[in-house]
């Protein structure tokens, strides 16, 4: 397959799919690969994360963060019409797209390929990228925890009501929160 271009990451994947699916055990092999895959993206992920140039990146916030923006309101919006045209009601509807907004496991195996195939550019664009994937996996658990909170997903604990989210801009204003 790498004479065709396609990185040992998308061989792997292609050829667990097919076991998976043409194996009468596909359903253990599943299994077997979800209980080990916790070992592999902790070190997955840390070596991603340790490639960040955090003096490199700074200078350029002023990019990410709308492209940030611009990325969530495409969520939200891309989640309201798909849930119009399926007939969603309820909460559902609302607050779909708060779940999406941190999934980036495959966006950083991406910017490692881009940064392999164009060794000049790549590696500040796999820099930018992996910084504006950090402020989506910053915010996107809170924005999932939002969503379940208000759709009712979540059980009180021990009994008690869940506390209203406290505002902003009453914690800074030194009100009572």
């Amino acid at each position: 397959m790498r004479k065709i271009g396609c990185p040992p990451t998308a061989q792997i994947w292609v050829s667990l799919d097919i076991a998976e699916a043409t194996s009468s055990r596909g359903e253990e092999l599943r299994h077997a690969m979800e209980r080990g895959a916790a070992p592999i993206f902790v070190v997955f992920f840390a070596l991603s994360g340790a490639v960040i140039d955090i003096a490199a990146v700074a200078p350029l916030l002023p990019l990410i963060l709308p492209i940030a923006l611009v990325r969530a309101a495409g969520f939200w919006a891309g989640t309201r019409i798909g849930a119009a045209w399926a007939g969603v009601s309820g909460p559902e509807r609302k607050l779909a797209w708060m779940g999406l907004v941190s999934q980036a496991g495959v966006a950083i195996g991406l910017a490692a390929i881009l940064a392999e195939a164009y060794p000049g550019r790549g590696v500040y664009l796999q820099g930018m990228l992996l910084a504006l994937i950090a402020v989506n996996q910053t915010v996107g658990p809170i924005l999932f925890r939002r969503a379940l909170s208000k759709g009712g997903e979540l059980a009180p604990e021990n009994g008690a009501p869940e506390p209203a989210p406290a505002s902003a801009a009453a914690a800074v204003a030194g009100e009572p929160v």
